[in-house]
C-alpha cells in the first residue's frame, strides 16, 4: 500500500506531538530536571525522599527544602564561603572550592552531601567506602543525630580538616572558647599537600617519629610529605593523618 507524502508527514506530526500531548496529561512528560528526589518504595521509610537519589545539580536550598534540614547546618556542615548564596550554590561546586583535596586523594563532594543528610535523619543509606566529610559536618551530625557506634567510627575515620584549604574564605563558624583559644596554634600544625619535613621538625616532631611513620630515614627535609608520597608510590592520606596526630599530640604534651 502506498501512502501519500502528506498523509505520511501528519502521520509523522501525529505520532511525535500526539505522544507529548499525552506523555504531558499523565505528568510523564518533563522538560526541565526535578529537584525533587525518588522516594523509598518499601520498607519503614517508605514515601519518604532517599538521599542516595541526592544529584549534584541540586542546590542546598533544594537539599534543605527536599530533606528538611536547617539550611545553615549545611552550611555550617560544608564550611561555604560566608557570602555564598545557599540558593545558588549547588553539591557539585564543593569539588570546587575543595579542588585541592582530589590531589590529597580525598574528595568533598555530592556523595559526601548524601551520607550527611542520610546520617542527619537517620535514613537506610549504603555507605560508599572513600566518602570524606568536613570536621565540621561530623561536629553537627555527633550533636545533632543519633548515629550508630559504626558511623561514628565511620565519620570520624573520615573527617577532614578543610579549614586550611578555605580559611580565608570560611564562613564565621561558631566556635568555643577554647577552640578560638588554641586555633592560632592548631592551624600552624595541620598538615596539607605543602607542608614539608622541615615543618614537621620545626613543630618539634622527632625525625625518630617521622622515620617510624614512613618506614624509612627522613628523606631531604625541605622534600613535602606529598611529594615524597608520590615518588615513592604511597598513599598520601594515611600518612598525613598519623603525622597529625603526632602534630596534635605536642599540643596535649
Amino acid at each position: 500500500m502506498k501512502i501519500k507524502s502528506g498523509v505520511l508527514g501528519i502521520i509523522i506530526f501525529l505520532a511525535i506531538f500526539g505522544g507529548i500531548a499525552f506523555s504531558s496529561s499523565l505528568g510523564y512528560w518533563q522538560t526541565e530536571s526535578s529537584k525533587e528526589p525518588a522516594v523509598y518504595d518499601s520498607g519503614e521509610f517508605e514515601g519518604m525522599p532517599n538521599p542516595g537519589d541526592i544529584r549534584g545539580s541540586y542546590s542546598f536550598s533544594d537539599v534543605s527544602e527536599a530533606f528538611g534540614i536547617p539550611i545553615e547546618d549545611l552550611t555550617m556542615a560544608f564550611v561555604l564561603p560566608e557570602d555564598t548564596d545557599p540558593g545558588e550554590f549547588k553539591n557539585k561546586d564543593l569539588e570546587l572550592i575543595y579542588e585541592n583535596l582530589k590531589e590529597e586523594g580525598t574528595e568533598i563532594g555530592n556523595g559526601s552531601v548524601k551520607l550527611f543528610v542520610a546520617l542527619y535523619l537517620g535514613l537506610p543509606y549504603e555507605i560508599e567506602e572513600g566518602t570524606f566529610l568536613p570536621l565540621e559536618a561530623v561536629a553537627i551530625l555527633k550533636e545533632k543525630a543519633e548515629p550508630t557506634e559504626e558511623q561514628i567510627e565511620y565519620i570520624e575515620r573520615n573527617g577532614i580538616e578543610v579549614r586550611s584549604y578555605n580559611a580565608e574564605e570560611s564562613p564565621a563558624l561558631e566556635m568555643d572558647d577554647d577552640a578560638k583559644t588554641s586555633g592560632e596554634e592548631t592551624d600552624e600544625r595541620t598538615i596539607n599537600g605543602k607542608t614539608t619535613f622541615a615543618d614537621l621538625l620545626d613543630w618539634g616532631i622527632t625525625s625518630e617519629s617521622i622515620g617510624k611513620i614512613l618506614g624509612t630515614d627522613i628523606p631531604e627535609a625541605g622534600l613535602s610529605i606529598k611529594d615524597f608520597c608520590t615518588q615513592k608510590g604511597l598513599e598520601f592520606l594515611p600518612i598525613k593523618e598519623e603525622l597529625q596526630r603526632e602534630a596534635d599530640a605536642l599540643d596535649q604534651g
